[in-house]
């Protein structure tokens, strides 16, 4: 598949007690960037993964400085996050709203 570097964040667990008493939120890794196309550079609009119809063959990649991976549907983000490795998906809404419980406390 290829050596992909990948950037993200820790989200540490923590607990929001005024609105959410007994939960505890976080413990998880977030890509850092909205995700792109291994092959996407600054200076191109429109890689040609998606387009080519192969998202399965590719990880999506958080970085900086390059467009988001566009004409991407459920299934195909869903495979792409897959081929970042075991454990990678999609963000459930537990783990959105511990991000935005963390946004609110911080």
């Amino acid at each position: 598949m290829g050596n992909y570097t990948n950037q993200h964040v820790i989200i540490p667990p923590f607990t929001y007690a005024e609105e959410v008493p007994g939960v505890t939120f976080g413990g998880f890794l977030v890509d850092k960037y909205v995700c792109s196309q291994p092959n996407a550079r600054p200076d191109q609009g429109s890689p040609d993964v998606a387009h080519s119809g192969a998202p399965g063959a590719v990880p999506a990649i958080s970085r900086p400085g390059v467009p988001v991976w566009d004409y991407i549907n459920l299934p195909q983000a869903m495979i792409a996050c897959c081929n970042k490795g075991k454990g990678w998906h999609l963000m459930s809404a537990f783990e959105w709203a511990s991000m935005a419980f963390l946004s609110k406390k911080l």
